[in-house]
Formats: structure tokens, sequence, C-alpha cells
């Protein structure tokens, strides 16, 4: 039995690891990636610096694995979108990130022309500048000549798994659940709808066929390997880290800290009933068909504290350190700076501090930030047990920000529940690996888990955040 790669390609980086046939990690690698963030709500990549990202990073982990390899998974940004050159697989646009909000006039027109409904009805989710239909319309509207060139046959749309699996030698393909979220199929389809991709102005021609999370997509391939690696599944990153957190079964959640957090659900076999404050998606499939996610997110979380850092506030392991053990912040923080995803789904709301004083520190502000992050969490949660998965009776965290005892403590007294951080940091590859080697993995043991011990003053203080952030939105 060879060795599992699993592939996490980030927003904020790409980590490759490997895994024996114990399912224990043997090599791993990251290459940090940036993103630039436009004043008109635009977020961009360069789409082959993350190309360059994912060769490097498996050319680092893969020596000495030679002929080994028995499958590759694929776990990638979701919503991300890029437009390139369908001879020469070159890019015509930037990858614009999920975050991205440039495509809010999509909407708008939509709306007036009072289509809304119709795209909500047909593909079970909110209609929304997060998801890709618009990016792509947007994409056409803003380049004449994309739209010359598409309707040529000369331009090809996707996500960043199509294109980075075809840069590096696999067939042209998306699955079941990345395709789910572009709001381009209506729920647990294997099929582009033609509806939706007429109401957006799309041609089915433009876009990869859609296949199972576990398909044969052919290899990859690069001199910088010397070896081929066969690309057995594709998923998006945030349902990739429930399986890597052991989330196999209904009701399990997890919560992944990165440039924005992300809560995931596993609801099942059944889709979810239609509640569109939270995305109702499909997580991946097996041979018995589609498993069904909830997962909603803040949209910036470890983005918010880089411009914060920005600003020359000291964000370190000693800020996370001196944090412990204090009580809620009594500052306000709407941590929007690219909008607010679920459940309140105000794109272009803008964030936003109150109670500031003269005697306010860095220290207070960073508090402050991570306590608006818990209180995102906790509002998701609450809309996801109305959407009708049970409460959780404990969260599972990973992610960058999972390091914080601040953070933990102040989510777990928030929710009134546990919260077990992964041993593994980097559950999104791993889950990308189990589920490329169809294996399964129960949830191991977790070195350090954060019970409630201040819940009352806690959701105080989540009430108060939750008054105050309602009493000043726009209306």
């Amino acid at each position: 039995m060879g060795v599992l790669v699993g592939i996490d390609q980030g927003t904020s980086g790409t980590t490759v690891l490997v895994l024996d046939a114990d399912l224990e990690v043997q090599a791993q690698a990251t290459r940090r990636l940036s993103s630039r963030h436009l004043g008109d709500g635009g977020v961009e990549q360069d789409p082959l610096v993350i190309l360059a990202s994912v060769v490097e990073a498996c050319g680092e982990v893969l020596d000495g694995f030679a002929g080994n390899v028995e499958a590759v998974g694929l776990a990638h940004q979701g919503e991300t979108v890029i437009a390139w050159d369908p001879t020469t697989l070159e890019p015509l646009t930037p990858a614009v990130v999920w975050s991205d909000r440039r495509s809010q006039p999509v909407i708008d027109s939509l709306e007036q022309n009072g289509l809304r409904q119709r795209v909500e009805n047909l593909s079970g989710m909110r209609l929304d500048s997060y998801f890709c239909a618009a990016k792509y319309r947007w994409m056409l509207e803003e380049t004449p000549d994309l739209t010359t060139r598409a309707r040529a046959g000369r331009a090809q749309f996707g996500t960043l798994d199509s294109w980075i699996g075809l840069k590096l030698g696999a067939a042209l393909t998306t699955d079941i659940g990345t395709a789910s979220r572009t709001q381009l199929t209506r729920p647990g389809s294997y099929m582009w709808d033609p509806d939706l991709i007429g109401l957006f102005g799309l041609s089915i021609d433009w876009l990869a066929p859609i296949k199972p999370t576990v398909h044969d997509r052919g290899m990859l391939s690069h001199l910088e390997w010397g070896f081929d690696l066969p690309l057995r599944a594709v998923l998006v990153d945030q349902p990739a880290a429930l399986v890597g957190n052991g989330g196999l079964d209904p009701g399990m959640v997890k919560v992944t800290y990165g440039t924005g957090a992300f809560v995931v659900a596993n609801a099942g076999r059944v889709p979810p009933s239609r509640d569109l404050s939270v995305i109702a998606s499909v997580g991946w499939d097996d041979d018995r068909g589609p498993i069904y996610v909830l997962d909603g997110g803040v949209l910036s979380v470890g983005s918010a504290l880089d411009w914060l850092s920005g600003l020359g506030v000291e964000i370190d392991e000693g800020t996370h350190r001196r944090l412990a053990g204090r009580g809620p912040s009594s500052l306000v923080v709407l941590p929007s700076l690219v909008g607010t995803g679920a459940p309140r789904w105000q794109r272009t709301e803008t964030a936003s501090i109150s109670g500031i004083t003269s005697a306010t520190t860095g220290d207070d502000l960073v508090q402050a930030f991570l306590d608006s992050f818990a209180f995102r969490i906790a509002e998701i949660l609450e809309a996801m047990t109305s959407s009708g998965i049970p409460r959780p009776t404990r969260l599972t965290a990973d992610g960058g920000l999972s390091q914080s005892p601040y953070l933990m403590q102040r989510q777990a007294d928030v929710l009134g529940i546990p919260v077990q951080v992964a041993d593994n940091a980097e559950a999104t590859a791993l889950g990308a690996a189990l589920i490329a080697g169809n294996r399964e993995k129960a949830l191991g043991a977790f070195s350090r888990v954060f019970h409630p011990r201040d819940v009352e003053a806690s959701r105080r203080a989540f009430d108060r955040w939750s008054e105050t952030i309602d009493r000043h939105r726009p209306k």
C-alpha cells in the first residue's frame, strides 16, 4: 500500500502532507500566499503564484516517494474563480477570491429584475456575491474582450481545482461539492442547471464537467517531481477539514480559524431544510450518494488581525498569552472588513469598533477582535441549529487561531460546550488525503480541550455585542 498525499490550496497558503499506511504524517510543507485587497471591495491573487506554491510544496515533501503514491486529494478555496485560455491554459484574469465583493452590481441587477426568489428557489442558496455565478458574470461585464473570447470558445471559467488540475496534466473536471457552491446547480445535482446558467448569462460550454468527489482525474506531473501523481479526489477546503477532523457522522461540527473562520456541520444524506441564513451544499459524496453540509463563515478573521497588525498593533504568541484569563472585552467589534456572511448576509456592511477610550491599549483591541470572532461563530451555530441539526455537544477547532488559548476559552464559554483543538492543525490537507484514499478515520485524542468556565459573563457579553451591532446597522 502506497502513501496518500493531501494538498490544501488555501487563501493564505498551500500545505501538502504525506500519510503512510497507518495514516501518520511522514512529510509536510507549506508555502505562504498573499492577497491583493483593492479599494472597491476586490480581493485578488496571482494564479501563477498559487500554482507555483502547489508545485514547490509537493516537490519538497515527495522526495523519496517516487512510484509509491497511491492517491492524491486536492482541497481548494471553493468560491475563488478564474478564467483561462482553453488552448494555452494561461490565465486571462487574476484569481478572484471568495471574499471579493465586486460582483454586487450583478446581484443588484437580478434583484431589481425580480429574479432573486427564482435563483434562490432553484439553487437552494441565498443570492449573494459570495458564490461563483455572480463572479463569472461580473468578469464578463468588466472585461469586454473576455466576453468576445468566451463566445468564440477561447475562454474557460472555473474554480481553482479545475485550472490547477489542467495545468499539471489532469482532466478538466470539478466535483459535485464544488459545483453545488457555484449557485449554478440544483441541490444534489451532478449537472449544471440550464435555467441558472441562463439567469446569469453564462454557457455550460464554459464550465468543467461535474464528477464525483472521488474520481480518477488522471495524473499530475511536473519536472520538479520527476514522476506522476494520481489525482483521485477534489473537494472544497472546509468540508475537507470536517473530514480531517473526523466529522463523518451527522451533527458533527468543526470550525477552521484561518483567513476567515468557517463553521461546517455534517447534515447527513438528506438535503437540509431550506433556510437561507446558512449555506446548505454537498460536502462530498461516496458510493451511496451525496453527503450534505451546513456552513457559514466569518469572512475576516486572520485577515482582520493582519489589518490590525498593519496599523502597528503588536500581535504575537505573547499577546495571546497575556490575554488568557481575562473576562470578556468591554469593546464591541464587528469584524466585517469584506462584509458579513451567514447568518446576517450584509456583504456591503463595513467593520466597526465601539467603546474606545484614551485608556484602550493594543491588547484591548486584539481581545475585542477575538471576542467578535467567537460571537460570530456563536450566531452561525445558532442559525444552524434552527435549520435542523442537533445542538452540538462539543466543537472541534483547527487552523492558526485555534492555537490562541484566549479565543478557544471564549469560544467554549459563549457556546457553553467544550472546544477540542485538533492536534494536527492541517486538518484540510489530512481530509483531502483521506477522501482520496477512501479511508475513514475516527476522531482521535485531543491534547487540548477547553471546557466552559465563564458562561454567564460571556453570554451577557454576546447579548450586548448583538444588541450594539443591530442598533448600529444601516437601515
